[in-house]
């Protein structure tokens, strides 16, 4: 079987329906688990979603996750709250980034972005990646929250869909 580094394209890693925000927190804390347990994973990964979607809810399960007890907050106003913790017996420096407010290169440098270590000790979370499309790594982890209406026939309350998937564009 090949490594996630060894991979090239798209791969989809898991689907899932949320009904909740816990189901949502769960399908964090399941990509978390996914990276922690294999070295070979992007450390780098891209939350997708409409306003509401449940972007931070997805990022504070999967920081739950990995640090325990720490209090999430949204970093709409921060830009990057950052999260040091340990797991798997070393520190790492888990950054979770809004972009929403980037409005080029300049302003992704002085957020300190390209400051943050791609590597094994750093872990990136980012909502609004398609605001810095132009600095995204080639491998990264792709987490698209879709809304799902209420289908009153089918008996289906309102939920999400979430797809998460590896992109190795290199």
């Amino acid at each position: 079987m090949l490594s996630a580094a060894e991979m090239s394209g798209t791969v989809t890693l898991f689907e899932t329906s949320s009904e909740s925000v816990r189901d949502t927190e769960l399908a964090g804390a399941k990509l978390a688990g996914l990276i922690r347990d294999d070295p070979s994973m992007p450390s780098f990964v891209c939350l997708r979603g409409d306003l509401g979607a449940g972007k931070t809810v997805f990022a504070r399960g999967f920081i739950g996750a990995l640090c325990p007890g720490i209090r999430v907050r949204s970093p709409s106003y921060t830009l990057i709250n950052e999260y040091p913790c340990r797991t798997g017996g070393h520190l790492i420096r888990l950054c979770h980034m809004d972009a929403y407010r980037i409005n080029g290169y300049d302003d992704l440098f002085s957020t300190g972005f390209f400051d943050i270590n791609e590597g094994r000790d750093s872990i990136v979370l980012c909502e609004w990646p398609e605001k810095i499309d132009f600095a995204l790594p080639e491998r990264r982890i792709e987490a698209v929250i879709f809304p799902v209406p209420a289908d009153a026939s089918a008996g289906t309350r309102e939920g999400r869909k979430i797809t998460v998937s590896m992109v190795n564009d290199e």
